[in-house]
């Protein structure tokens, strides 16, 4: 079997043809004009969203640096502090010793003295020693407190990884 093609169709005169083709060919144009500008504005919305992208991705990393920043300085501060407090504690430490020792030297002193005078004399030191003694506990008991507070994960304003007001997963927002 033979193929006929357009020009051998005798049914068909050249007017429809062409009539015919141009309806057709002003249908592809539209079609292909239509399927451009869509192509266009896809182009621009996914150039749009990875513009908006990139710019979220540079807020963000910006963030990222100055909460780094942040913490390291927080560090430094509670390190600077924390030595500051322990080289002052041993200063006082090795004062009160030396100052322990000047009374001991001083004991050989009294010995030789009559017993009521050194009895008075040895009273007078031992209650010194004692309120040394209290107030040493009463500031070590402070600078364990400030060493707490220091170290302690919640002196920041969070607690358990959420906001110290009890804030809740359905108030966390992005804006």
């Amino acid at each position: 079997m033979r193929q006929i093609t357009r020009t051998e169709n005798p049914a068909t005169p050249q007017a429809t043809d062409t009539f015919l083709r141009t309806e057709l060919d002003d249908a592809w144009f539209r079609l292909s004009g239509e399927l451009r500008d869509r192509m266009q504005q896809v182009e621009q919305q996914v150039l749009a969203q990875y513009t908006a992208a990139a710019a979220y991705a540079t807020i963000a990393k910006q963030n990222d640096e100055l909460i780094r920043n942040e913490a390291r300085a927080d560090m430094d501060r509670a390190q600077s502090t924390s030595i500051g407090l322990i080289e002052r504690m041993r200063n006082e430490m090795n004062n009160r010793i030396t100052g322990i020792e000047l009374h001991v030297a001083g004991a050989a002193e009294i010995l030789a003295s009559e017993p009521l005078t050194r009895l008075a004399t040895l009273e007078a030191r031992l209650e010194s020693l004692a309120e040394q003694l209290e107030r040493t506990t009463l500031e070590n008991a402070e600078l364990r407190i400030r060493l707490d507070e220091i170290t302690e994960p919640d002196s920041h304003g969070v607690a358990d990884g959420w906001l110290a007001g009890g804030a809740s997963i359905a108030e966390l927002t992005l804006r």
